[in-house]
């Protein structure tokens, strides 16, 4: 466990956004499990569960739905994505609520549930929480 702790513009979410691949270094590199994110970017990303702040897209698709495409991301068999999204989903309280919920009518407890479920999906061995804590419910 590693933590980055700093003042507020420190630069602790641009070091997580550059070491998750969303952002790319302007000069250096970076490298995670050996692999420079560049690269190697799609075996990268498989490495790391990046959780944001705040979720960086408004969608109207259900948990499930969302799962579902991101499991093609990572090249996972429909079959087995259906049993992993729906055990993860389960895991942080959202599958009863997957079916039928938009994520755009989630609370932003259940968004960040929905994040942290979806940064386990391709079972990293590094996950980048940014304050995710902020905003759960306390269950």
């Amino acid at each position: 466990v590693l933590g980055l702790v700093g003042l507020n513009g420190a630069g602790k979410t641009t070091t997580l956004r550059l070491c998750s691949g969303v952002l790319l270094p302007s000069s250096g590199k970076i490298y995670i499990d050996g692999m420079d994110i560049e690269k190697e970017k799609k075996e990268a990303s498989k490495a790391i569960g990046w959780v944001p702040e705040a979720p960086n897209f408004n969608l109207a698709e259900t948990p499930m739905m969302l799962m579902r495409y991101y499991s093609t991301l990572y090249d996972i068999e429909k079959e087995e994505a259906k049993k992993i999204s729906s055990d993860l989903l389960s895991a942080v309280g959202l599958e009863e609520k997957c079916h039928n919920l938009s994520f755009t009518k989630m609370s932003q407890g259940m968004k960040k549930r929905f994040m942290i479920a979806s940064a386990l999906l391709a079972n990293p061995d590094n996950i980048l929480l940014d304050e995710t804590i902020n905003g759960l419910d306390p269950s």
